[in-house]
Order: C-alpha cells, then structure tokens, then sequence
C-alpha cells in the first residue's frame, strides 16, 4: 500500500463505501467492501484478487492533518509479491476510481499475456 495514505473512519464512509461499490458493479466489477475495526474506529477497502497474478486494491485517504477531511480513494495494481505496479491519483469521483480499475484489469491482461507467451 501507499505510504502516504492515512486511514481512518467517519460516519458517512460506510455509506460512500457502499455507493462506490454499487458504482463498481453497474460497470460490471463485482466487489466486497472490507471492514477493519481499530480502537480508534473502523477502515474500509476493496481489493479484487487475481490469483497468480496479483491484487488491485482501493483505499481512501484521510488529510494527516486533521483526520476528519476526507481527500479521496486511491487505486494501485499490485503484483503477486504486493509490490505496486501502478498506482492511479486520488480522486473523489466514483468514474475515475471505476477507470482506474478498468486501467489496473489492462496492466493484468498484459501481464497474463506476457507469461502466456514465456
């Protein structure tokens, strides 16, 4: 994951959480939002797997500070180590997270498409 993101929780983010996921999946990417409670509250994430391949994953980041200003989700493609392919620029709007992840299926296919031909 990107270390420059802070993760943390507000009442309105399991209800943003749950919008980007159905956005997620009228474009077809069928999705589970991930909970993680922590004693200071609770952080959500996606991450779709792709087995041998790697994950990508989405996070939302939280301004360090002051942790009650949300600035946006962050996608990234990571490969089966977990080290990041390519990471995509946060944004508040669910279409450019959906285009991120449609970004991160290419970067798979053509690395499915490079072991194939190995």
């Amino acid at each position: 994951m990107p270390s420059n993101l802070v993760h943390m929780a507000t009442t309105g983010s399991a209800a943003r959480w749950e919008r980007l996921a159905a956005t997620l999946a009228d474009a077809d990417i069928h999705t589970n939002v991930d909970t993680t409670n922590y004693p200071g509250g609770r952080s959500y994430s996606i991450t779709l797997h792709y087995p041998g391949i790697g994950n990508i994953c989405i996070h939302d980041a939280w301004w360090r500070k002051n942790a009650d200003i949300w600035i946006g989700w962050q996608v990234w493609a990571e490969d089966r180590e977990g080290i990041t392919l390519k990471e995509w620029p946060l944004t508040k709007k669910r279409s450019e997270v959906v285009a991120a992840v449609r970004g991160a299926q290419r970067c798979y296919d053509t690395v499915q498409a490079e072991e194939e031909v190995r």
